[in-house]
């Protein structure tokens, strides 16, 4: 089946989406991290920075909750 250019500019407008949505995400968790926690190491922050994937930063979501120190972060 032949792919068109409306097929194709929905799939890269979900992408887009998507990636947008992780950034947000990642934005947040630094941000609840830090408020929580204090200032975050720099390896820290990186480490949260390089996940491109929605599972691993929805359970580091769900570990801010329960988390007693930073070391409990799953990373």
């Amino acid at each position: 089946m032949k792919t068109t250019w409306a097929d194709r500019m929905r799939e890269e407008g979900i992408e887009l989406g998507m990636r947008q949505g992780i950034d947000t995400l990642k934005r947040v968790l630094l941000s609840q991290l830090s408020q929580r926690f204090g200032p975050l190491p720099e390896s820290f922050r990186k480490r949260v920075q390089s996940i491109n994937s929605m599972e691993p930063l929805t359970r580091i979501a769900e570990e801010i909750l329960v988390a007693r120190s930073l070391d409990e972060v799953k990373i």
